[in-house]
């Protein structure tokens, strides 16, 4: 108890919890360095550019095309697709109907075959009946009766392990004689005080119960997590807490010795979580609780768990009176799993989520964290009602997208990792925390049936950042628009062909008049003609006056 109380003392006495705009304003303080890209730290990895694209998305169509299953899946598609309207509607129809006829009311259920009446509980007691209930009160009122009955039924049901508020009465040579409440007394062995801290007349504690000893019609009770000591089988009652040493260990759990007997802790009563290695605690002390005791087939059996919730709930009022949606608070790795971690804050388990280990995407939480590990995690969410705390392992000061700007600018081009490849795109990520969306009409100029024909999981790619939205963290990225569009290409071609045919014809008529009237003017006649008609420039009609 007393290391109890030493443990609690510090606990106090240590430094509250950092607000979370604190850690921030020291961690924007700090300026950290921009964020390196894949561009630069993987300069030297393979590239899938356009054409590896190509030859990808080609391969595919064609395997899918030659595959009789592809062709089976096409046939079905289509048929499928060209269902029309009417035939929806009629099966809507026909599960209407079926719907009706299960809706259908059934028959009212029939009467009682009996005709004996139904008493009435509101109705006036017979004159006999009255009488005799007159005569058990003998004077008394009903509402005395009902507060007696409740005290002495609550006071004979104390059951072994609940906790009771005691008063001290009197203390008598190696015994505590305490008041329990509901006209009940009980005794604690004087050895499980202190030296520095006996008990007094009249002083109030908190202690468990630990059995009802029949012959004296006391409750036996004990400080909480005081061990008792144990010297032969009639010392031992189960839910007392006594030592235990590991001396081995089995398939089946732990060997342990409590006092001068062997004892037996099975491996889902080490721990709140399964333990694999249950050799490791060979040679350690551990204060348990007895779960089973038979001295007749030598059987004792006893639970380091079960004492381990009582202290979790002793503090577990403490902790989430203390608590708060983002407060920074160190707790201790408890349990990994594959979607993330579990971390006691003391008395209250606390769920740290993979994605909320590392601004990154974390394949394996063995890499972040380990277990028995001290670590500090943010409170993101607290729902008491469905008994779930959610934590963020992430820091403030390193998130990545509040220098985004500086890293990052629309219309650059750099290289990412492919990280997850989903039917409408690809997220490609630029830098630790930052991703990006490649659609899928963004991959090839060439129409893509499934994502999957053009892209791979870590593949490394060249894109274009075509738009960033630092609210929504979102980034759309495109890998087409590093290389020329074919079809504006073959456009360009196809002017430049019909630009130069053009001009050959234009270069053509116009040679031809030219061809005309070098051939009428070599038909013009030198000299005056006859008739009054002249070929003198002056007179366009060739007229002679």
């Amino acid at each position: 108890m007393q290391n109890n109380e030493q443990n609690l003392n510090a606990e106090q006495a240590a430094p509250a919890v950092e607000p979370v705009q604190q850690v921030q304003q020291a961690a924007d303080a700090a300026a950290p360095s921009p964020l390196a890209t894949y561009e630069a730290m993987n300069a030297s990895a393979p590239v899938v550019d356009a054409s590896v694209i190509e030859e990808r998305v080609k391969r595919a169509a064609g395997e899918r095309k030659s595959s009789p299953l592809g062709a089976i899946r096409d046939e079905n598609k289509r048929r499928r697709d060209g269902e029309n309207r009417e035939g929806k509607e009629g099966k809507d129809g026909k599960k209407e109907g079926r719907r009706e006829r299960r809706e259908r009311p059934t028959a009212a259920p029939r009467g009682p075959l009996s005709s004996v009446p139904t008493p009435n509980r509101r109705a006036r007691l017979s004159d006999d009946l009255e009488d005799e209930f007159n005569a058990l009160l003998s004077g008394e009122s009903l509402d005395s009766l009902m507060k007696n009955d409740k005290e002495n039924v609550g006071g004979a049901t104390l059951e072994e392990g609940t906790k009771v508020r005691c008063r001290v009465e009197a203390v008598q040579r190696d015994s505590v004689f305490v008041d329990v409440g509901g006209r009940e007394h009980g005794l604690i062995p004087l050895k499980q005080f202190p030296e520095d801290a006996q008990p007094t007349v009249g002083q109030e504690f908190d202690a468990v119960v630990s059995r009802f000893n029949a012959e004296d019609g006391v409750y036996d009770v004990s400080l909480p997590l005081a061990a008792a000591e144990v010297g032969d089988w009639l010392s031992l009652t189960v839910g007392a807490i006594v030592e235990a040493r590991v001396t081995g260990a089995n398939k089946g759990g732990l060997e342990c010795e409590v006092g001068r007997l062997r004892a037996f802790m099975p491996s889902g009563q080490i721990d709140r979580f399964f333990v694999q290695n249950a050799e490791q605690f060979v040679g350690e002390r551990w204060k348990c609780v007895v779960t089973e005791v038979n001295p007749e087939r030598r059987n004792l059996v006893v639970s380091r768990r079960v004492l381990i919730e009582r202290e979790r709930e002793e503090l577990r009022e403490k902790t989430i009176s203390e608590l708060a949606v983002g407060q920074a608070r160190e707790g201790l790795v408890r349990n990994i799993i594959a979607v993330g971690a579990f971390v006691d804050l003391g008395g209250v388990d606390g769920f740290l989520p993979v994605s909320e280990m590392s601004w990154g995407r974390v394949s394996d939480p063995n890499e972040v964290v380990k277990v028995g590990e001290r670590i500090n995690v943010i409170v993101t969410k607290i729902d008491l009602e469905r008994n779930r705390i959610s934590l963020s392992y992430k820091d403030a000061a390193s998130d990545p997208w509040k220098k985004i700007d500086e890293t990052f600018v629309e219309g650059d081009k750099t290289r990412g990792r492919v990280t997850n490849v989903m039917a409408f795109g690809a997220f490609v990520e630029l830098a630790p925390g930052v991703e990006g969306l490649v659609h899928i009409s963004e991959i090839c100029y060439k129409r893509i049936a499934q994502v999957s024909d053009a892209l791979q999981v870590g593949d490394f790619v060249d894109v274009q950042i075509l738009s960033i939205d630092r609210e929504k963290r979102k980034i759309s990225l495109s890998i087409k628009r590093l290389t020329p569009d074919p079809r504006e290409e073959a456009k360009r071609q196809r002017d430049a062909e019909s630009a130069a045919a053009e001009a050959a014809a234009d270069a053509q008529a116009e040679a031809e008049a030219a061809a005309v009237r070098e051939r009428i003017k070599k038909n013009r006649p030198k000299g005056p003609l006859m008739g009054g008609l002249s070929n003198a420039g002056d007179n366009p009609f060739g007229l002679h006056f």
